[in-house]
């Protein structure tokens, strides 16, 4: 899987030694060469999101770097495991 587009929004800053949770879940497959991934930072202490992220990912052949259908075993894995993006 290749990042094709990658958004970031930075909502506050970060410091070193906060407390952060960081979280990931697909939003989207499209089944065919496609998967959307969001992701978000949290302050444990303070519960305030520190950055947003999405992106979408396209399946690539390692060889050649060009655009391959999603691989079965992927979309036995991910297909399934898609969920709403907050």
């Amino acid at each position: 899987m290749s990042i094709h587009r990658a958004n970031y929004e930075y909502l506050l800053p970060s410091f070193e030694n906060d407390d952060l949770t960081i979280a990931t879940w697909l939003t989207g497959c499209d089944r065919k060469l496609r998967l959307e991934r969001s992701f978000q930072i949290v302050n444990t202490i303070t519960e305030q999101t520190v950055l947003r992220g999405h992106w979408l990912l396209i399946c690539t052949a390692l060889s050649t770097g060009k655009a391959v259908r999603l691989p079965q075993e992927f979309l036995q894995a991910y297909g399934g495991a898609v969920i709403a993006s907050p």
